[in-house]
């Protein structure tokens, strides 16, 4: 499929591409510090612990547009090459999160859950991700996952949102919802 007749996978591959530039940048940040003891110093800080906490929720908006593309049925080459990248980068990454203490449970990033299905209604479907807002992760028990926000008549979860306007494009997407495969 080609990307610029499809516009799921035009705006998800824009979004996907920040996110992969995000988790280069982190990767850079942590592999170009001189020593252990200096990433973990970093790890620790109150800012370090911010940060690795943003690069957790760039991942698990990641993950929200990699189940949608499942479920969709959206496919192209870059969104495919994007997502091997993105998981690259991450598993990367994990070497350094994973000695903080923001590092989330793998069922965290499984959105399965989440996947609307044509008797549930497209009222609930973010306009970035065109999951359920009104859904959790397979392992998430924090009340942050719940946090939505309304704009133009449609519904996003708080984190897809956040990314859009500050990394992807300052007009948020109104996706219309596709027939589901699962």
């Amino acid at each position: 499929m080609d990307v610029g007749n499809d516009r799921h996978a035009y705006e998800w591959v824009r979004c996907l591409d920040r996110c992969r530039e995000m988790l280069q940048g982190a990767n850079n940040t942590f592999n170009n510090m001189s020593s252990s003891s200096i990433s973990n110093e970093v790890i620790v800080s109150a800012e370090g612990v911010e940060y690795l906490t943003g690069i957790v929720e760039v991942y698990r908006v990641a993950c929200r547009l990699f189940t949608s593309i499942q479920a969709s049925g959206v496919s192209s080459d870059k969104l495919s090459d994007l997502a091997k990248e993105v998981m690259i980068l991450w598993t990367n990454l994990t070497a350094f999160i994973s000695r903080s203490t923001v590092m989330p449970d793998d069922g965290s990033f499984d959105f399965l859950p989440c996947v609307l299905h044509s008797d549930d209604g497209s009222s609930k479907a973010c306009g970035v991700c065109l999951l359920d807002v009104d859904a959790r992760s397979r392992g998430c028990d924090n009340a942050s996952d719940l946090n939505k926000l309304t704009y133009g008549g449609r519904q996003y979860h708080a984190a897809c949102a956040n990314f859009w306007v500050n990394c992807v494009d300052s007009l948020l997407p109104s996706l219309p919802v596709r027939e589901l495969l699962l």
